[in-house]
């Protein structure tokens, strides 16, 4: 560690460098560097523009706002049918492409003092139909597709259970009525606990009746994307507090907020 630090500032002395590749990389190799996932602000700051748009940043208070110091606001999504195109329970990886627009209103929301965090139900897993494995895998495609379009979500929670028995291949210790299963809000405390986030100052968006349930049962502004099912499942009798034909719509209600 002390050779290669002794090393690197030789670098810096003598020619330009490149902190990924002269400092990382070195350093992975000795396995004295960590990781950990954080919703705080992280911008390079590393050419004129790129500070210029930080100082932006200062002066708007994004920077402050999302200190984990301070309450979060949080856009929560669903995700089927809202971040990627609905073709009922998602089973395999050559179902998943990206809803239009979904990465631009990501982006829009990446780029603001919200933090955007995944709620979705899962059966398919308590069904037998996917594995905790395979489900990781679609969600990192779907995490890759926003990816190479320079978006992001900031945590994603799922529920796993089913509360209906009856499938071939089920799995009983997942078959049974919880709390997390929307429109339950077992998810939703989870990640308010995990992230400091101030309910009052958050919206769900969904593309069923069933995620305005869930906002609404959280005590969320809530918003209906006409996107997936657009609404039209029926499951429950609730109005959302806006309405948006897809995500890149979701700039005018946070500019509001």
């Amino acid at each position: 560690m002390l050779y290669q630090t002794a090393f690197l500032i030789n670098i810096l002395k003598n020619q330009k460098t490149d902190f990924e590749k002269d400092v990382v990389n070195i350093e992975l190799n000795s396995k004295t560097i960590y990781s950990y996932h954080s919703t705080e602000y992280v911008k390079d700051a590393g050419t004129p523009d790129r500070y210029y748009s930080v100082c932006k940043d200062v002066e708007a208070g994004i920077v402050k706002a999302k200190n984990l110091r301070n309450p979060q606001k949080c856009i929560f999504l669903d995700r089927d049918g809202t971040i990627n195109k609905y073709v009922g329970f998602a089973r395999y990886l050559n179902q998943i492409e990206l809803e239009n627009n979904s990465s631009i209103g990501l982006k829009d929301i990446n780029q603001s003092e919200f933090i955007s965090i995944v709620i979705t139900n899962q059966p398919v897993v308590a069904r037998g139909e996917v594995s905790f494995e395979q489900l990781r895998e679609i969600n990192n495609k779907i995490e890759t597709l926003l990816g190479k379009d320079g978006a992001y979500f900031d945590d994603l929670f799922f529920c796993p259970h089913h509360p209906y028995k009856g499938f071939e291949g089920e799995i009983p210790s997942l078959k049974f009525d919880c709390d997390c299963r929307k429109p339950k809000i077992c998810l939703l405390l989870q990640a308010k606990e995990k992230y400091n986030i101030d309910s009052t100052k958050c919206y769900f968006v969904g593309d069923t009746t069933m995620d305005i349930q869930t906002g609404v049962n959280a005590g969320m502004k809530t918003i209906l994307v006409k996107t997936g099912e657009k609404g039209e499942d029926g499951k429950y009798d609730v109005k959302p507090d806006f309405v948006i034909n897809s995500l890149v719509e979701i700039k005018n209600i946070m500019g509001g907020d």
